[in-house]
């Protein structure tokens, strides 16, 4: 096993060296000005037809869309986590859509991007309506997926490197 700080540094392998990368709950604690470069990177690692699987939490995830309208933030402000060896938490959450576009302009296919929903299908509440309202987002995200209504708590893509 090698070990990389994969904001810093470039990855330790030559170019075309894997055939399959998974990349899961990594792209919301890496710094803005880094993801274009770290996904360059895994680009430049995947050989000819490889495949990475992303996943990532849903920044349109309907209890974000929830806390946003009563004013709350989906986001604690971005602080180093010194347990986790000073990486950071969640610093920007990111849409299926916004997704494959920074897929798509490192070069990348995606083949296929879906989000679940187990969070909400969980949810109880001791109000009638709101049990209703999130049956009723339960229902958008199903009928529009993989359209622009995406209400799961986590997305996951499958993207194939262009050549």
């Amino acid at each position: 096993m090698k070990k990389v700080d994969i904001v810093r540094e470039t990855f330790p392998f030559e170019d075309g060296f894997f055939q399959l990368i998974t990349f899961s709950e990594v792209l919301e604690h890496l710094p803005i000005e880094s993801v274009y470069p770290v996904l360059q990177e895994i680009y430049r690692v995947l050989e000819k037809s490889g495949k990475i699987i992303v996943s990532s939490p849903n920044q349109a995830a309907i209890l974000n869309r929830i806390h946003l309208l009563r004013g709350k933030s989906i986001l604690e402000l971005p602080v180093t986590l010194e347990y986790a060896g000073g990486t950071y938490g969640h610093i920007r959450l990111y849409t299926p859509e916004e997704f494959v576009m920074l897929a798509s302009a490192v070069g990348f296919e995606v083949r296929k991007i879906t989000c679940n929903d187990n969070y909400l299908k969980h949810v109880k509440s001791d109000s009638l309506i709101k049990n209703i309202v999130y049956k009723i987002f339960l229902w958008l995200g199903r009928v529009y997926r993989p359209g622009v209504l995406n209400f799961g708590d986590t997305w996951f893509a499958l993207c194939e490197k262009n050549n």
